[in-house]
This record gives structure tokens, C-alpha cells and sequence, in this order.
């Protein structure tokens, strides 16, 4: 919801709100599909909870979520939330749930919800397949390797960008730059991808011919390496993140300002709006003051305020300021943005 304190805002309405620039929204956020063994009434039920099971792990960013006795309870209401559904033709339900109720639920059980705009993460996946044979995987190459990634991927609702790697990006970096991990190579050849960090996987065949993998992630301040499998390393990138941007503690709440310049018309006004609006931390937001084209925003938050500052670098809708571009407001850095449209 938002408050309105402002007469003159009210035509904001009028104009509708936009969707946001730059964000990465995860498609199919609150939909899984389960297989079935028939289209019986029984197995339909059951699936209907597997599907809302699966549809937790990714709005909670937590993939054990479905082993926690409370949540199993939680499954039973899985009819009461669904939206559509339909069978496929490899013996497969697919269902969506009505997004705000999954969320809703979750919070009234004190699960941590993560919202749909999720950080863009850059993968860079080289294979090293014996005999001097090596791939690297991009965004116009569909190969079955890539399909079983992105499925894994879209288990936890991460969202994630192929490079092209076309003469701009073999300019900046070489498959040999990638294999060997040499970061600033690695560093030139991403900047060009609009994302939130940089994803880096150099597999090899083990000794049971299953790939084994060296991973390295980078956030800016969230880093960390780690040697693992294909499937096991991508849930913990998923689970890396769900621990730093999902909220929790929904019990608690608290207060905090933040002032945006650079809203010099409704519709600027409109998409700030909308965005901070979605931001899964956001309960209400208001409007405490006007002045030229900065606009002193009141938010009240559910869960712990330090991670709004994380939430809002996860794209570029908002640019932080230095206190000297805004002396006249009194508020931290951490509380002083640009609209960046």
C-alpha cells in the first residue's frame, strides 16, 4: 500500500505505475511443474502440493524449506492458492499460485520471503572435456548441458545471463583467461553485461565422469569460492543469496527515510514509487516531503532495515549520493539516492 500525503501526487495515479528498468524479474516465480505417475484425483492433489513445495524453495531462497514440519502443514492449503494448472504431455503438472497470497502465507509463518527482482548474475561456464576438447557456454549455443543449468537455476529462481562471448568479449578475454581464473581479464570482458555479479564455473570430467567443478562468485562485498558438482553449486549461489536478500524476522519493524533526487516529472515519481513499492522489505511507503525534484520518501520495513541499502544495489533504478551532492538534507549515505531512469 501506499500513503499519499501530498494532494497534487494523487494524479500519479491517474497515469499508472511502470515497470522497472534494469531490474531482473524472475519469470514463473510463484509456478513448478512435478511429474505424475496418472491424472487421478489423488495424484492431482499430491502434486498440487509438490508444486507448492517447489514454489517455496524459490520464494524463500531456502531449499530445505519443505522439510520444516510447519511448512508441511502449510502444503495442505495448496488447492486455496492455485491459479491455473495443466498437465504436459511427458506426464508432468504444471501449476501457478497466486504470488501475494504465497508470500502472505509465508510471512504469517515466519518464513523469509524473497521478492521477484533478484540480482542478474553473469555466468561464465567453461568445460574442459578431455582430449583436448573444451566448450564454453553462450547465450546462442543451446546445448543439453545448458539446458540442465538453467533448469537447476530456475529451481531457486535465480536469474541468469549468458554471455555472447562474440569478438567484443574474445577482444577483452580468451578461453584461456577464463580456464586459468585470471580476474581482471574476467572483470573486462563482464563489464559490458548490465548485471549484479559475475558467476565463474571451470568444470572437468572426475573420476565417475560426472563434472567437477571450481566456482568462484562475485558480488562486490559477497565473494567465495568453492570446488563442488554442477547441480550442488548452483544451489549454494542460490542459497548464498537467499540468506543475504530474503527477509526474515518479519516480527519485527522499524522506520527509515529516504530522500531521491532527480524525479522531475509524475512519471519519474510513478516508477521510483512502484519500485520501492516492490521491494520485498517494504511494507508501506509515504511521503514526507517535496522539494524541486527530490522527494523525501517514509518507509516502514518488515525485517532488518540494514539490508535495504543491499536490496536497492541490486540494480541501477537508484545511484546512492555522496552527502555533499545533497547538504541541505540531514541523512545518512546510506539514505540519499539519484533516480537513475
Amino acid at each position: 500500500m501506499i500513503t499519499l500525503y501530498r494532494p497534487q501526487i494523487l494524479a500519479v495515479l491517474c497515469f499508472g505505475l511502470h515497470s522497472l528498468a534494469g531490474a531482473a524479474t524472475v519469470p514463473d516465480l510463484y509456478a513448478a511443474a512435478v511429474p505424475v505417475s496418472d491424472r487421478s484425483e489423488e495424484v492431482r492433489q499430491q502434486a498440487f502440493k509438490n508444486c507448492l513445495a517447489a514454489v517455496l524453495v524459490k520464494v524463500t531462497g531456502d531449499r530445505a524449506v519443505a522439510s520444516d514440519p510447519d511448512v508441511v502443514d502449510l502444503l495442505e492449503s495448496a488447492p486455496g492458492l492455485l491459479q491455473q494448472y495443466r498437465y504436459t504431455a511427458d506426464k508432468t503438472l504444471w501449476a501457478a499460485f497466486d504470488g501475494e497470497a504465497v508470500e502472505r502465507m509465508a510471512r504469517a509463518a515466519g518464513l523469509p520471503v524473497w521478492g521477484s527482482n533478484r540480482p542478474a548474475i553473469l555466468m561464465w561456464f567453461a568445460v574442459d572435456w578431455g582430449s583436448g576438447s573444451r566448450g564454453l557456454i553462450t547465450a546462442d549455443e543451446e546445448t543439453d548441458l545448458r539446458r540442465s543449468i538453467e533448469r537447476i537455476a530456475g529451481s531457486r529462481g535465480l536469474a541468469i545471463v549468458w554471455p555472447l562471448f562474440d569478438s567484443t568479449d574474445r577482444a577483452a578475454m580468451s578461453f584461456s583467461d577464463l580456464w586459468g581464473g585470471f580476474t581482471e581479464k574476467i572483470e573486462a570482458a563482464s563489464v559490458r553485461y548490465d548485471v549484479s555479479g559475475v558467476l565463474v564455473g571451470r568444470a572437468s570430467r572426475g573420476s565417475s565422469s560426472r563434472l567437477q567443478v571450481r566456482w568462484k562468485l562475485d558480488m562486490g562485498e559477497l565473494t567465495d569460492e568453492w570446488r563442488g558438482g554442477l547441480s550442488d553449486g548452483i544451489h549454494q549461489v542460490a542459497d548464498r543469496l537467499g540468506q543475504r536478500f530474503a527477509v526474515s524476522d518479519l516480527g519485527t519493524s522499524s522506520g527509515t527515510t529516504l530522500a531521491v533526487t532527480g524525479i522531475s516529472s509524475l512519471g519519474d515519481y510513478a516508477r521510483v514509487s512502484d519500485y520501492l513499492e516492490s521491494l520485498s522489505l517494504v511494507r508501506h511507503l509515504g511521503i514526507q516531503r517535496i522539494a524541486g525534484d527530490t522527494v523525501v520518501f517514509d518507509l516502514q520495513l518488515q525485517g532488518d532495515p540494514s539490508r535495504l541499502p543491499r536490496i536497492i544495489d541490486l540494480n541501477d533504478t537508484l545511484r546512492r549520493l555522496a552527502t555533499e551532492e545533497t547538504p541541505s538534507i540531514a541523512l545518512s549515505a546510506e539514505q540519499r539516492y539519484r533516480y537513475n531512469p
